[in-house]
């Protein structure tokens, strides 16, 4: 598990975003609500997609780029639960609770080793 966590606020822009990503060298950023809450995550790829779609990220707001509440995983979840999840939803990177307080982030890859996946196969 990821600590500290690197949050952002919904309506923070995305170059903020972009900032935050590459200065606490964070892969996903967890979008926190009123009360810390997740709402959303969002990565450098998030970033790169809204720039590719001709978005100006001085202007545009997180919120207007993500559309849907993360997955998350209680701090007693077993490696392999988190791993069925993130597998379900189709996601890296799950929010980790611990009862209704962000404690950390979770990876796929940070997992592989504990639930014995076999990394990707890259064909050139």
């Amino acid at each position: 598990m990821a600590v500290p966590i690197a949050t952002i606020e919904p309506e923070a822009h995305l170059a903020a975003a972009s900032y935050l990503i590459k200065r606490s060298r964070a892969s996903v950023l967890v979008v926190t609500g009123d009360g810390g809450q997740p709402v959303a995550t969002v990565t450098a790829v998030d970033i790169g997609r809204a720039i590719a779609d001709g978005r100006d990220v001085e202007l545009t707001r997180i919120r207007q780029v993500v559309t849907r509440k993360p997955p998350t995983v209680e701090v007693h979840a077993t490696a392999a639960d988190a791993v069925r999840l993130m597998l379900a939803a189709g996601v890296q990177c799950l929010p980790v609770l611990d009862g209704s307080r962000l404690v950390g982030t979770v990876q796929l890859d940070d997992l592989r080793p504990a639930v014995r996946m076999p990394e990707p196969q890259v064909h050139r």
